[in-house]
Order: C-alpha cells, then sequence, then structure tokens
C-alpha cells in the first residue's frame, strides 16, 4: 500500500508541478517573450542611452565651442537678414 500511496504522490507532485510551471510560463514568462519581440529596437536605443551620460559631460566642453559657433553664425544672419526682412514681415503681421 505504500508503494501506491508512493505512487500517488508522485504523480499529484508532477500533475501539479506541470500546472504550477504552465500557468508560470503563461503569465509571467510569455508575456515578456512577446514584450522582448516588440522591444529589439528600443533595446538598442537603450543602450545608446548609456552612451550620452558622457555626454553631459562632452556637452560641458562644447559649450563654449557651441557658444562660440552660434554667435558668429547669428551675426551676418543678423546683418544681413533680420534688418531687411524681419522689418517688413512684422510690419505686415
Amino acid at each position: 500500500m505504500n508503494q501506491k500511496s508512493a505512487k500517488q504522490r508522485k504523480f499529484i507532485f508532477t500533475l501539479a508541478s506541470l500546472i504550477f510551471f504552465t500557468v508560470y510560463f503563461s503569465v509571467a514568462i510569455l508575456p515578456k517573450m512577446t514584450l522582448g519581440q516588440i522591444q529589439p529596437t528600443p533595446t538598442p536605443e537603450v543602450t545608446s542611452s548609456p552612451t550620452p551620460e558622457p555626454t553631459p559631460e562632452v556637452t560641458s566642453s562644447p559649450t563654449p565651442e557651441a557658444t562660440s559657433s552660434p554667435t558668429p553664425e547669428p551675426t551676418p544672419e543678423a546683418t544681413s537678414s533680420p534688418k531687411p526682412s524681419a522689418k517688413p514681415v512684422r510690419g505686415r503681421g
């Protein structure tokens, strides 16, 4: 009788394990796999995001360059374009 009980316990344990893992797979693993198929494109972007973290440090260095570069560019534009174009546009608007 102990053998029957042992077999029944083993069968019940196996059945319970199968049910548990089936539910776990369908609730926890399967949605992650589905989302994983949708997210491979964002994953490289996320990989790119850690790279821009050093960019704020690099941004500190280009800030003087950026300050120097935009100043000469708007100066010719400000001298040429805004005076003739901006006044009539403002007058019309």
